[in-house]
């Protein structure tokens, strides 16, 4: 099933991760000093980030149309995750979603960036 990935800015307070995986990058995040929340369809990769970090606030659900009842600052979308979901219309609708989960006075950010780019020291989130 669809999934995608969701993270922040570093001034920002809350931000989530869909399709989260296993925590690959929520946890260097978390250990910057950043909230996060994650989101992935598959249980397996769940319960592999919860051993990471099992402090994490995590959700199973398919990114294209999840509710979490929560509003975040900001939304990146990492690697080619979004690309991932199988079409243009599953596409939109991830971005549409992820949308309806921004706080109305945060920056509403979705932005496909790099693993690398998050955690390498050198490398400022903006």
């Amino acid at each position: 099933g669809p999934g995608c990935r969701v993270s922040v800015r570093a001034r920002v307070s809350v931000r989530a991760g869909v399709r989260c995986g296993t925590g690959l990058y929520l946890v260097p995040l978390c250990e910057r000093g950043l909230i996060m929340e994650g989101l992935d369809i598959s249980d397996p990769m769940l319960s592999r980030a919860r051993e990471r970090r099992p402090d994490l606030t995590l959700h199973h659900c398919d990114m294209t149309r999840f509710d979490l009842e929560s509003r975040f600052d900001a939304v990146l979308c990492l690697n080619s995750t979004l690309a991932l979901v199988g079409s243009h219309e599953l596409m939109v609708a991830t971005i549409q979603c992820a949308a309806r989960h921004l706080n109305p006075s945060g920056p509403g950010v979705l932005i496909p960036v790099s693993y690398t780019h998050l955690t390498l020291p050198t490398k400022r989130i903006v």
